[in-house]
């Protein structure tokens, strides 16, 4: 998966461009499947708004939700609702 950012601004608090997306899924109780994406600042290690999603089917694997294309266009537009 690559992970490089293309449309985002500058981070807010060292003004770098090396921005990635993260991508991770984590249980919540029992049975519940979340999945969360951020955008973060690879040189001073600053972390984007995260957006969480419920997984509710059983088949959406993690390798389904890395190709989505919406999810890292959400993402994107979180890290860059950021001001300095």
């Amino acid at each position: 998966m690559n992970n490089k950012v293309t449309r985002a601004l500058p981070c807010p608090f060292c003004g770098s461009l090396a921005i990635r997306y993260s991508l991770k899924v984590a249980n919540s109780g029992y049975t519940d499947r979340y999945y969360h994406a951020q955008c973060y600042c690879t040189n001073c290690n600053t972390y984007g708004p995260r957006i969480k999603s419920k997984i509710v089917d059983s088949t959406y694997t993690i390798r389904a939700v890395q190709n989505d294309e919406e999810l890292r266009l959400s993402a994107e537009k979180a890290w860059n609702t950021r001001v300095k």
